[in-house]
C-alpha cells in the first residue's frame, strides 16, 4: 500500500494500542478495522492480483481512480470454512458501501468511492509440514502458517451465496 498507508490514521481497531499507538481520539464514524484512501491504484492491484475470483471484473476500471477502502478482519484458528464472528455494525457496514447499494442509490460514476473488503485470515493454529526436494532423502521441511483472502463487497457475496450468514440467538427486524 505504499505511501497510502499511515498506521497512525489508517488503524482504526482498538487493537492498535498492542503496538503503543494511542487509540483515536475522535473514533472514525466507519469504525472498521482499517481505512485509507487508495490514490495510486497500489491496493486496487493488489486485490486483482490475489483475489480475482472475488475482485470483480469491473475493478479493472477502478486502478486509476482514488478509491476509499474500508477493510474488517476477522481470523480463525482453523480453515476459511470455519465460522467467524460478525456485528451487526459489520452487516450495516456491508450494505451500506456495497457496490450494488451505492448504485441504486446513484452514488456510484466511473467507480465507487467506498469499497468495503472483508479479510479473511485464516489457518491462524496450522504450520503445514511439507517435504521439499522429494524422495525420502527431501527431508527438508517447509512451514506455511496463516493464509488469507479478500472479499470484495462482501454484502453481494452474500446476495450471491458466496458469504453464508447465520443468526445464533436471535434476529429481529423492522420497517423504515
Amino acid at each position: 500500500m505504499g505511501s497510502n498507508y499511515n498506521p497512525r490514521s489508517n488503524w482504526n481497531s482498538q487493537r492498535r494500542t498492542r503496538a503503543d499507538f494511542p487509540l483515536l481520539s475522535s473514533p472514525k464514524h466507519d469504525e472498521s478495522t482499517f481505512s485509507f484512501a487508495d490514490v495510486t491504484g497500489t491496493f486496487t492491484k493488489l486485490l486483482l492480483a490475489s483475489s480475482p475470483d472475488f475482485a470483480g471484473s469491473a475493478m479493472k476500471e477502478w486502478i486509476d481512480k482514488s478509491l476509499i477502502y474500508h477493510l474488517d478482519v476477522k481470523t480463525t484458528r482453523g480453515g476459511l470454512q470455519e465460522e467467524f464472528a460478525v456485528s451487526d455494525a459489520m452487516v450495516k457496514r456491508a450494505r451500506e458501501w456495497s457496490i450494488m447499494v451505492q448504485q441504486m442509490k446513484g452514488d456510484v460514476g466511473e467507480a465507487p468511492k467506498d469499497v468495503y473488503v472483508l479479510v479473511r485470515v485464516y489457518d491462524m493454529a496450522v504450520a503445514r509440514e511439507e517435504k521439499v526436494g522429494g524422495g525420502e532423502k527431501g527431508k527438508e521441511k517447509e512451514e506455511s502458517g496463516p493464509q488469507a483472502v479478500f472479499l470484495v463487497d462482501p454484502w453481494d457475496a452474500y446476495h450471491k451465496d458466496r458469504l453464508i450468514l447465520k443468526s445464533k440467538g436471535g434476529m429481529v427486524g423492522s420497517m423504515v
